[in-house]
């Protein structure tokens, strides 16, 4: 899809609504800033939903082989992903195995429920859950050395502003005592993430369409039109990526999926 995109002149930007608002720039602005909240190994997700038992037998699209054979990892799995990408790549670390730990597919051998880790260089981790036999549970939290990050509505958020906590806590006196800081951060007053996503796209596209015409395939061009094109068509890939070695790794009984370059 990516090549014919290319080729054509044109670009792919997937329907992942949460990086377009400015609640996500500002959380990569702050575990960038290593300074004050030190270094990040580990970001830890849940995205879940309850559904019922005719759902997880195939009466939905995501749980059929004939419709999103990925499951659960496909569909919520994804922004679990992406928000882990995001943050790591933001970072400079790159995504290098995956293995799925524990996971149930159902009737038709799709994932309904898993728990995954995917290995970044440096040691980083992106440990998370999904699933379709849980209620609904959107959390997101970023470990770092001194402080974390936490919130619960990354995808469906509740509020606008839309917010997150950064959080300190330390233990003092032999561990009987804890110290607990806690910040609400309210973020730009945009308009609602599937607003902006749309918003990111339209221009993109109105960039792309003005451009000079005879070069067909801009893949390789460094406008700067093409280069958000291609980012957000690379994060996709990689996104895909992922998922498509967590498919294998439960094929293969949770084994380790090596992602190379």
């Amino acid at each position: 899809m990516l090549s014919v995109a290319y080729v054509n002149g044109k670009f792919l930007l997937d329907g992942t609504m949460f990086p377009h608002h400015g609640r996500m720039g500002n959380i990569l602005d702050r575990v960038a800033a290593a300074d004050d909240f030190g270094s990040v190994d580990r970001i830890q997700c849940s995205f879940t939903f309850l559904a019922d038992e005719a759902f997880l037998n195939g009466s939905n699209i995501r749980a059929r082989k004939d419709g999103d054979p990925h499951g659960c990892i496909g569909d919520l799995g994804w922004y679990c992903i992406r928000f882990g990408l995001m943050v790591y790549e933001r970072l400079g670390f790159s995504v290098t195995s995956v293995k799925v730990v524990d996971f149930e597919v159902n009737q038709h051998g799709v994932p309904i429920d898993a728990t995954c880790v995917v290995r970044f260089d440096g040691g980083k981790v992106l440990w998370f859950h999904c699933g379709f036999k849980t209620p609904l549970r959107q959390l997101f939290e970023i470990c770092g050395s001194k402080k974390s990050i936490k919130m619960d509505d990354l995808v469906l958020p509740r509020e606008n502003p839309s917010s997150f906590e950064l959080t300190s806590s330390t233990l003092t006196a032999n561990d009987l005592v804890t110290i607990h800081d806690t910040e609400k951060v309210d973020c730009s007053n945009n308009p609602p993430h599937e607003v902006l996503l749309w918003k990111t796209f339209q221009s993109i596209a109105r960039r792309l369409d003005a451009a000079p015409t005879g070069a067909s395939d801009w893949k390789g061009d460094t406008t700067e039109s093409t280069l958000e094109a291609n980012k957000w068509g690379t994060m996709s890939l990689l996104n895909q990526k992922v998922i498509d070695a967590l498919m294998k790794s439960i094929a293969e009984d949770g084994s380790e999926v090596k992602i190379g370059g």
